[in-house]
């Protein structure tokens, strides 16, 4: 069987051109319907400013459902690529670096609560959760989300004293990121939040 060539998004450009208004709504009315993956992100492009926080919701649902399932338990399979999915796709429906930031930093106190609720996990594990924690500390040097660190700051001195402790390197490289934040934007580091 010959492999399919995939569609590339100049040859669904190319046919976009010809349509009309009308088709153009309808299409995006079939996307809405088709999956709840394009109503969450319609909805976050859209509605952001008029719904707020509401937005994000969906998006702490999957980071949630992640690691836990409804009555609190583990997940039957840890699914941390949904959970980052979800980061990335918030971030490329808005730009909205505060609610990026939230959706972050959720997925790392999710994980690292995960560990000390269950015990240490894997490689794999702790390397998603130190990946997450590297952009949100991108995320936090940056211009644009510089302001938002005095917002956060108590939540990441919270999330060091956590993960203190926790295997695989995890616990000293939560501590050393936040060691740096508090150096780099001037915090001083003696004073507890």
């Amino acid at each position: 069987m010959a492999k399919q060539a995939r569609t590339s998004w100049s040859q669904v450009k190319a046919q976009l051109k010809h349509w009309d208004r009308a088709q153009l709504m309808g299409l995006i009315q079939d996307l809405f319907d088709h999956a709840q993956d394009n109503r969450d992100f319609l909805a976050a492009r859209l509605l952001r400013d008029s719904i707020g926080e509401q937005a994000l919701a969906p998006y702490l649902k999957r980071i949630e459902s992640a690691f836990y399932n409804k009555k609190g338990w583990p997940a039957n399979q840890l699914n941390l690529k949904d959970a980052r999915s979800a980061i990335h796709e918030y971030q490329r429906a808005t730009s909205d670096s505060a609610g990026t930031l939230e959706l972050m930093l959720v997925h790392v106190e999710t994980g690292t609560k995960f560990t000390c609720d269950f015990g240490d996990i894997d490689e794999a594990f702790y390397y998603s959760l130190c990946s997450t924690l590297h952009d949100v500390k991108k995320l936090l040097l940056s211009e644009e989300g510089r302001p938002l660190y005095q917002q956060v700051k108590g939540r990441l001195v919270a999330l060091a004293r956590q993960a203190d402790g926790i295997g695989w390197g995890y616990g000293d490289f939560v501590g050393d990121v936040v060691a740096e934040l508090r150096q780099k934007l001037n915090e001083p580091s003696g004073r507890e939040d």
